[in-house]
C-alpha cells in the first residue's frame, strides 16, 4: 500500500494511484493542519486546495476541458442574473 502526502505529484502516478490520492485528498488536508488554530488551519487549507486546483486544472486541460467557476460563470452566462 503506497502512502500519499500533500507532497505527492499526481502527474507521476498511473491512474489507480491518482483515484485512490483524490479519495484520501481530504484526511490528508485534515490531518496536516490538525493542531493548527483556526486561521492557520483556513490558510491552509485554501494554500492547498489552490494547488488540487491547478492540479486538476492541468489534467482536465489535456482533454480541453476546463474547471467551472461557479456562481460567476453561470453569473456572465445568464441573462436573467443581470
Amino acid at each position: 500500500m503506497e502512502i500519499f502526502t500533500l507532497d505527492t505529484d499526481p502527474i507521476e502516478l498511473d491512474e489507480v494511484q491518482v483515484k485512490t490520492w483524490l479519495r484520501k485528498f481530504r484526511n490528508l488536508v485534515e490531518n496536516a493542519f490538525v493542531n493548527c488554530n483556526n486561521e492557520q488551519r483556513i490558510l491552509g487549507n485554501l494554500l492547498v486546495l489552490t494547488r488540487y486546483r491547478n492540479t486538476l486544472q492541468q489534467g482536465l486541460s489535456w482533454e480541453g476541458k476546463v474547471i467551472s467557476l461557479g456562481n460567476s460563470s453561470i453569473s456572465e452566462n445568464c441573462s436573467d442574473c443581470k
